[in-house]
């Protein structure tokens, strides 16, 4: 009777998901198409860690994104969506869309004074970063300049 005790917690446990991921980015990288988001093989924009956190469920926790210390710039971070004749068209740098796995989504950078966003070249639309449609919880930004 122990047994089948551990046995059915075990499984319970097991099909009850709680972490969100956790993804890495670092400045300056050239991206090779083989980063996993890990801290040995960290993403090279936040844009790329945003697009693999949207195919993710996290469970019931919410997904964060360390950035690392280093500035990110335009070519880096860019978001694209077509306007009526097909051509992209550039929104945002950073855009964190409304799908319901980024809700609640943390983005935390090394610190204010060490962590940019190059805004030199904004959009056409003036915007750095866009976020929209997200949910309850929202997106949380910290730690960049």
């Amino acid at each position: 009777m122990f047994l089948r005790a551990i046995l059915f917690a075990f499984v319970c446990l097991a099909g009850f998901r709680t972490w969100g991921a956790t993804y890495y980015v670092t400045a300056g990288r050239v991206p090779a198409g083989t980063e996993h988001g890990t801290p040995e093989s960290p993403f090279s924009s936040i844009q790329q860690a945003i697009r693999v956190a949207a195919t993710n469920d996290p469970g019931s926790r919410a997904h964060i994104i360390y950035v690392a210390s280093g500035i990110y710039n335009r070519g880096q971070e860019e978001s694209l969506s077509s306007n009526d004749e097909g051509v992209g068209v550039v929104q945002s740098l950073i855009h964190v869309t409304g799908h319901s796995f980024l809700n609640g989504l943390q983005i935390i950078g090394a610190g204010s004074e060490a962590t940019f966003i190059d805004a030199m070249e904004p959009s056409s639309y003036g915007r750095v970063m866009r976020i929209d449609g997200v949910g309850s919880n929202g997106v949380s930004v910290s730690g960049l300049t």
